[in-house]
């Protein structure tokens, strides 16, 4: 049986921190909205992949609505989106036929600059491992609050990394992980720590950014632009 590769795109936030009306992954970035770049490279990466797109129930319409607007072909299934990221990746696990030894593939959908080169560093390195995810290093000093204390202190940068998406696994790890109620969790790879030796760490990419705030927004229009 050959392996397959799933594609999880999240989509599910609501974009409060960015105060627009359009929530942030169908604001049009360039010429298409935020969503479609990542989509479009991992398609490129691996035409075969199977693609789910996780989106609020109130935004599933319009998503629609989008894909026909802009003729976004892009086969893919709509999972419906929970309360926190965790559910809604759970959602997703759940509802796909995954054997346990494909691949999953857990996108943030408002990181749109994703590589091709980066997706593939990191499906290669979790086909041997079992997962991987890409992180970054601080070039910037640390300092942190002292707690119950209007202070802060320096700290060593080098012991701080910053994660990013996406995160690939082989379907059982994650699957299994999932088992377990830690929906706390902000990120996927941190669900493994329990299960593994050692999680596989991955250079990331610093244009890799996440689409959070208006300042995010407006540095990615100007790399939009470049």
């Amino acid at each position: 049986m050959s392996v397959k590769h799933f594609v999880i795109i999240l989509a599910g936030g609501k974009g409060k921190r960015m105060q627009t009306d359009t929530l942030k992954q169908f604001l049009v970035l360039g010429k298409k909205p935020v969503l479609f770049h990542s989509l479009n490279t991992f398609f490129e990466f691996d035409k075969k992949c199977i693609f789910s797109v996780v989106l609020p129930k109130n935004q599933i319409l319009q998503w629609k609505k989008i894909c026909k607007q802009y003729e976004f072909k892009l086969s893919h299934n709509i999972i419906l989106g929970g309360k926190t990221r965790y559910e809604s990746v759970k959602n997703a696990l759940l509802n796909l036929k995954i054997n346990k030894d494909d691949m999953i593939s857990i996108h943030d959908g408002v990181r749109p600059f994703i590589s091709k080169k980066l997706i593939k560093k990191l499906y290669k390195s979790a086909l041997l491992k079992g997962h991987a995810a890409p992180i970054l290093t601080s070039n910037d000093s640390l300092r942190m609050y002292i707690e119950n204390s209007i202070t802060s202190k320096s700290v060593d940068r080098a012991k701080y990394i910053f994660t990013q998406t996406p995160q690939i696994f082989r379907a059982n790890i994650i699957k299994n992980a999932y088992k377990k109620e830690k929906d706390r969790a902000t990120d996927d790879i941190t669900l493994i720590e329990d299960y593994v030796q050692r999680v596989n760490l991955i250079k990331g990419e610093k244009i890799n950014m996440k689409i959070t705030t208006k300042e995010d927004w407006d540095l990615a229009q100007k790399i939009i632009r470049s």
